[in-house]
C-alpha cells in the first residue's frame, strides 16, 4: 500500500510539473492568456506542494 501510494504521488508530480511548464498561448488572446496564466501559477503551486510534501 505503501510503495503504490508513493508510486501515484510521483505521477502525480510528474503530471501538474509538465503542466505548470506547458508553452503559452498566442498573444493575440489576451483573455486566455490571462487565464491560462492563473491556471499555470495554481499548478505550479500544486506541484512545489507535491515535491515538498516527504513520502
Amino acid at each position: 500500500m505503501d510503495e503504490r501510494g508513493h508510486l501515484a504521488a510521483k505521477f502525480n508530480n510528474s503530471k501538474l510539473t509538465r503542466i505548470a511548464h506547458r508553452k503559452p498561448p498566442p498573444k493575440g488572446a489576451s483573455d486566455m492568456k490571462c487565464a491560462a496564466n492563473m491556471q499555470a501559477a495554481t499548478d505550479q503551486k500544486y506541484a512545489l506542494l507535491f515535491y515538498i510534501t516527504p513520502f
